[in-house]
């Protein structure tokens, strides 16, 4: 019995050694070790250069630790930056293209690709390799290193799906979307005008490191201004999102044209100054709410407004559940604390 067990597990041995050795003729014996496609060390990296067979590049550059500008005309985003980072680190070899599907990689690679370049601190080009397209199953990419000769089946450990869609070329898509980046301590100046309702308009200025004063048309009997109040409100303007420029569209002039119904301005400590101006914008079919409790049809969208940022460079569209947090009157600023009486 014991012998019979024995030859069993020999036979096994061997048959796992023959499969082996025909699986290494099919594809070659080609290897490549697992991270050959990363690159670990994104905090050596000092620019990425991406470009596709479209004539679309885009050139990121590390200016700073966070801050990378896109083909030198304006920041990054920072989620997609932070996941074309991810993706230079997580990449890995899955296996060779074998025999059968060799030719159709390298055609693929050839005619659907995104070249990548990596640099580092020294402005040295440390890695480049080419992003083909998805397999069959969507599980990987076709990729092929500049120096290598051969095509490699490439993804990211756990991730079910492909990664072309990581190296971003778009130049709109990596356009960052903050309007308003500020911590309180950075803001020296903030004011808020309403056009059709200018007493609950209000500016807030600093007068030490936690004093501030508050000019507006509001009777305030003497009350003190309320530094935590004021403090959570500049709270909010430390990450504020457009969700999409509209800097083509055919009525951009239109809205620019008309008069704003808020205008949001801050003044950092450095002498910057943010000027934000708001549009109403006209019911459409995608309009969540096109009446209002009675029926009656509404004349604007009540969740998205039009914003001109940088002085009318740019439209773009933004969201009332990102906004409306800033849409505040002088009232709040002298709100009591809890067990405070009222004068």
């Amino acid at each position: 019995m014991k012998r019979t067990l024995i030859y069993a597990l020999v036979l096994a041995a061997l048959g796992v050694a023959v499969w082996f050795g025909v699986l290494q003729k099919q594809v070659g014996t080609r290897s490549l070790a697992q991270n050959a496609f990363a690159y670990p060390d994104t905090a050596n990296i000092s620019k990425i250069f991406l470009a596709d067979l479209g004539n679309k590049e885009i050139l990121l550059e590390r200016k700073s630790p966070g801050t990378w500008t896109v083909n030198g005309k304006f920041n990054a985003r920072r989620d997609i930056l932070e996941t074309l980072l991810s993706t230079l680190v997580q990449v890995e070899t899955k296996y060779p293209v074998n025999k059968a599907q060799y030719d159709l990689a390298v055609r693929e690679i050839a005619g659907n690709h995104t070249k990548v370049e990596i640099y580092d601190k020294k402005g040295v080009r440390a890695m480049t390799y080419y992003v083909g397209p998805p397999t069959v199953r969507n599980r990987g990419n076709f990729m092929k290193l500049e120096k290598g000769k051969d095509p490699y089946v490439v993804h990211i450990p756990g991730l079910d799906g492909f990664l072309q869609t990581r190296y971003v070329v778009d130049e709109a898509d990596w356009r960052d979307r903050t309007i308003f980046r500020y911590t309180p301590p950075q803001v020296q100046e903030l004011s808020v005008t309403y056009a059709t309702n200018p007493d609950s308009s209000w500016t807030l200025k600093r007068t030490g490191e936690n004093a501030f004063s508050l000019s507006s048309s509001l009777e305030t009997d003497n009350r003190t201004l309320n530094v935590r109040a004021t403090t959570a409100y500049l709270m909010h303007y430390r990450n504020i999102q457009l969700e999409a420029y509209m800097n083509d569209w055919i009525k951009r002039d239109s809205v620019l044209g008309s008069t704003p119904i808020c205008t949001l301005s801050v003044k950092t400590m450095a002498g910057e100054v943010n000027n934000v101006y708001l549009y109403f914008r006209s019911i459409n079919q995608r309009s969540k709410l096109q009446s209002d409790p009675l029926g009656n049809p509404l004349d604007f969208d009540r969740d998205k407004y039009y914003a001109s940022l940088r002085e009318g460079k740019d439209l773009a569209l933004v969201q009332d559940f990102v906004f409306g947090k800033l849409f505040i009157g002088p009232s709040y600023f002298y709100q009591p604390e809890p067990g405070q009486r009222v004068p």
